[in-house]
């Protein structure tokens, strides 16, 4: 299980601590919470990595079943947090959705703006709408955490894309791509708006990142 959890990216879970800071979560909740996001991601990154039959590091017969070991482990970390009922049922259902994204995209074998939106919305902005929404649950930002979870991830995934050269980036037609980067553009003006300390990082990273796509 150690190894599915160093797979997870070290950037996302410091954007992710700062979110904590910046939604004043006690201490004492926010350690179990976060926990809660690293083991939840772990799972989510292992998933897609069987699925893209990129998981080198586990034996295929092993990896579902520390995929179930890691949402059981989430869903205890996000309990002892004292999440509502409700936050937990959240989550879930965000991850749920970003199930059904990962299934569209992996049948997915011709890209345009429609059909990239689609699965960035659910297998990314789903994913951080339910991460946000539990981590912030029970505080003044709880009700923000949809508008900002689902700019962040799609603007993130847009971002890995483009940085990456993957597939379903580089294979739209160079007008769909335009129009991505303009939705994208906007996406960030949402997270700009909310003037978190957490995400001057990342928008500093992606209008960058959003700037030297649209120059190539």
């Amino acid at each position: 299980m150690s190894i599915a959890l160093d797979r997870v990216s070290p950037q996302s879970q410091v954007l992710l601590i700062e979110a904590a800071e910046d939604g004043r979560v006690p201490d004492r909740l926010a350690i179990d919470r976060l926990s809660a996001l690293w083991v939840a991601a772990a799972s989510v990154n292992l998933a897609d990595d069987l699925a893209d039959g990129d998981c080198s590091y586990l034996e295929p017969r092993v990896g579902p079943g520390v995929s179930f070991l890691l949402q059981a482990l989430a869903t205890t970390l996000a309990a002892r947090g004292e999440v509502s009922v409700r936050g937990i049922e959240e989550l879930g259902l965000a991850l749920a959705r970003a199930a059904a994204g990962q299934s569209l995209e992996v049948r997915t074998s011709q890209w345009s703006l429609a059909k990239y939106r689609e699965v960035a919305e659910l297998i990314a902005g789903e994913q951080y709408r339910g991460y946000l929404r539990l981590l912030w649950d029970g505080t003044p930002w709880e009700e923000k955490a949809a508008e900002i979870g689902r700019a962040l991830g799609v603007v993130g995934i847009a971002v890995t894309d483009i940085t990456s050269a993957d597939r379903r980036f580089r294979s739209m037609p160079a007008a769909d791509r335009e129009q991505l980067l303009a939705v994208c553009r906007q996406l960030l003006g949402t997270l700009e708006a909310s003037a978190l300390p957490c995400l001057r990082g990342f928008v500093a990273l992606a209008t960058a990142t959003l700037a030297s796509a649209a120059a190539a």
